[in-house]
């Protein structure tokens, strides 16, 4: 699977130093060099002792999109993988979350020799207005070259790994808690069925809810993962703001009154018919409500509004929480939560809207939805 990082055409211009480059040159009509690196079937850099690149493997040029190796030559690690805390010539160590990275301890480890061996390295970037958060494992060697030390480092991108094994991981405990709740409640209902009927609706009304999301998170995750893997299908259908409401309120509203939250629909709230993929539209909003039910407490209330703004429908979710300055930055990042971060990829990638947020003392916290708007019956 191809890094969709930073190519070398939206690198910030940093003239290489001129060390690199004569070392590039050297290495370039080196066999033993170009054996070693060049043949490699793995990310492997060679970098000098002033933690500049000198020379790649091919499948590095590949997987980063840089057409050539010259183009980065010079260049430091934190620019070749996309960071956006990296600063040139700062050796990555002007944020705290640094400390941790692999790159920042191969950039600050004082010894001569310095060995790593599949240290985790954590790189948050940006592409197209997402925030990324990509997972590499780092491994270095010293190593000497026609008189010069080098760092020889191997990186794995281990993302997609890990990403699997969060998904999977949220998924069964979901499911795993899902069906132990509906086991207890058949239990419960199959006792009480006769004795108490009003016991027996409400037992049945939970269980209702269970089946539903569970449901709802099959369909999510098999969403979410199409949507990584870039298979997912839009298909556009006729819909009905009202009847689209309905159904979000129906699916939702026995979790909020478990909780004791409110969900009601907003002052703005327009009923007309417009076209999209109804299930995109409705797992972007469901993680949204999800989200909006963890940040609510009891007695607080969710408003969902619907409305036309010229050639486009605009959806909201409103809770009474508010986000903290520190954690704003964060929201949409990948990895930090899947239920606004897949919002803004099944909004933004596949149904060519945009979705952002507000979150303001004594007012709370908006998420919209803003979707264009076609064919309006």
């Amino acid at each position: 699977m191809k890094n969709q990082s930073r190519t070398s055409s939206r690198l910030p211009f940093v003239k290489s130093n001129e060390q690199a480059v004569e070392a590039f040159e050297k290495l370039k009509k080196n066999r033993l060099a170009q054996a070693v690196l060049k043949g490699v079937n793995s990310m492997v850099i060679l970098i000098n002792e002033a933690k500049e690149l000198v020379f790649t493997s091919d499948l590095f040029l590949r997987n980063f999109q840089f057409e050539q190796i010259e183009d980065i030559i010079g260049r430091e690690i934190g620019a070749l993988l996309g960071c956006i805390q990296y600063k040139p010539r700062t050796e990555c160590d002007w944020e705290k979350a640094c400390g941790s990275c692999g790159v920042f301890i191969l950039f600050n480890n004082k010894k001569d020799a310095v060995t790593l061996e599949n240290t985790p390295v954590t790189i948050i970037s940006e592409l197209e207005g997402f925030i990324l958060e990509k997972k590499y494992e780092l491994s270095a060697v010293t190593l000497e070259l026609i008189n010069q030390k080098y760092q020889l480092v191997t990186i794995s991108d281990v993302s997609s790994v890990l990403l699997k094994e969060q998904l999977d991981k949220e998924y069964f405990e979901r499911m795993g808690s899902q069906i132990s709740m509906l086991q207890k409640q058949f239990e419960v209902l199959n006792k009480t069925a006769l004795e108490d009927s009003d016991n027996e609706i409400e037992l049945y009304a939970s269980v209702t809810d269970g089946i539903i999301q569970l449901k709802e998170s099959t369909s999510f995750h098999q969403c979410f993962s199409e949507a990584k893997n870039k298979t997912l299908l839009v298909m556009h259908e006729k819909l009905q703001s009202v009847v689209f409401y309905d159904r979000l309120v129906k699916d939702f509203s026995e979790r909020c009154t478990k909780k004791g939250v409110r969900l009601e629909k907003g002052l703005e709230f327009d009923d007309f018919t417009f076209y999209s993929d109804g299930r995109i539209l409705y797992n972007a909003l469901v993680a949204l409500l999800e989200n909006a039910l963890r940040a609510s407490t009891e007695k607080e209330g969710i408003v969902i509004s619907l409305s036309k703004l010229k050639e486009n429908l605009v959806f909201s979710v409103h809770n009474q929480a508010i986000i903290p300055d520190h954690v704003k930055s964060q929201v949409f990042r990948e990895g930090k939560g899947l239920g606004t971060y897949s919002s803004k990829l099944f909004i933004e990638k596949y149904l060519k809207g945009t979705v952002y947020f507000t979150s303001v003392e004594g007012l709370g916290t908006t998420f919209y939805l803003e979707l264009p708007l076609f064919m309006i019956c």
